[in-house]
Order: C-alpha cells, then structure tokens, then sequence
C-alpha cells in the first residue's frame, strides 16, 4: 500500500518525498483501547483517537517518539466527534516531524480503499490543505490552496468535500508549492527522522492478491439487492 502512496507523491512536480513505513504496531482487543476510541458500536471516533495518541507520545511510548508521522489504520467506520460527520480519516496538517504528528485513516479490507486515505491525511500532515482552502492563520507565508476550484475542477487526492467521487487519484497543481513551503519551514525537524533510519537487512515478502479475491468483495457489496 505504501509503494502506490509514494506513486502518488512522486507526481507532485519539483517535490522530492518519499515516505518509508519504519514500525508496524497491530492493536489487539486487550490493548486497543490504550490507542483508538471504538464507540457506536463498532465505529471509531478518530477525532478521540487523534489525542490518545497525543496521550501516548506525552506518555514516552518508544513507537510514538521514533516515528515522523504516527497513523492508525482500522478497517472501522470512522466518524469525527469534532465535526460530527463520518470521514475516512482525520489528521493535524503540517505536523509531521512535530508535535501533532498524527492521522487517523480507514481501510476497506481487501480493497486498497486506503490508498487515497492515505494520501489524503499524510498530505495534510506534509502541509496540503483541502482544495480551494485559504491559508492557514497561524502559518505566515503558507501559500494556501485557493487555486483550485473543488466545485469546478475534477476533484483531486485533497478534496475535502462530502462526496469526492471515484477518481480522485493525484495530486492538484496547488500541491507542490504548500509542501515546498512546509519543507523549508520545517523540514529540518525530519532530518533526525532519515538519519537514524537503520538499513533494511530482512527482506520483506509481500502478499500476492489474486484479481479475483480483491474484486468478489467489491462487485458483492455493489451488487443488486431484491
């Protein structure tokens, strides 16, 4: 999944990024709740969620201090307390290599539904803004995202509407200088991140999906009902 993210940002014209999975933590039943907030059910809150993990990092956990950008992934229902909307994910924007360097985001099992998630809360992290939105208060010289149209233009990985469609799978034009931005700004806190990275010496050995296993569950839940 976090090679087709990296695709994605390798688009974004004069911007070198390139996003390196370091730890995998799998919550189990007995430790979820120290991380996610599970509520409605079986809906997560990823607004809650977003500040246990702030609890966490103030806490000292080792996975929370070692890592640029912390994101929990559930294959849940997400919705945002803060809002009160259902989302895919929810994040603090130009966070990473700081402070609030969380995101939550939603994958459908099976699906790759997390790809544009991803790319979605990591960008917020990296700095990018919904389309079509001004530029943050608190971020003097932030170029802001005023130059695309979300209602006029094919909607684009940074749609922040209720309904983005299907084809959002790149980056707009107002991507490249919100990051730059971030880069210069605060780019230099990530340097501690890349130069501790140690080398990768076990290869890793993917899981191969069969067309037919990743469409079944697709085409069952669009299927017609009597």
């Amino acid at each position: 999944m976090m090679n087709a993210v990296n695709l994605r940002f390798e688009q974004i014209p004069e911007v070198n990024v390139k996003l390196m999975l370091r730890e995998v933590k799998i919550l189990e039943k007995e430790n979820e709740d120290d991380w996610a907030k599970v509520a409605m059910g079986n809906t997560l809150d990823s607004s809650v969620t977003l500040d246990k993990l702030e609890e966490r990092a103030a806490a000292g956990d080792p996975l929370t201090m070692g890592a640029a950008i912390v994101l929990l992934l559930t294959g849940r229902n997400c919705f945002a307390s803060s809002s009160g909307y259902p989302v895919e994910g929810e994040s603090y924007t130009g966070h990473a290599c700081r402070y609030y360097k969380f995101s939550v985001g939603r994958d459908v099992p099976g699906t790759f539904s997390g790809v544009k998630t991803l790319c979605h809360e990591l960008g917020h992290s990296l700095g990018l803004l919904h389309d079509g939105e001004s530029t943050l208060e608190e971020e003097q010289g932030h170029p802001g995202a005023k130059g695309v149209d979300p209602y006029k233009a094919n909607p684009y990985i940074m749609c922040g509407l209720r309904d983005c469609g299907a084809e959002h799978d790149r980056f707009s034009d107002c991507a490249a200088s919100q990051i730059k931005w971030f880069l210069e700004t605060y780019g230099g806190h990530c340097q501690i991140y890349t130069e501790s990275l140690p080398p990768v010496t076990t290869p890793f050995t993917e899981k191969v999906s069969r067309s037919v296993d990743f469409c079944h569950p697709v085409l069952q839940a669009h299927a017609p009902r009597d």
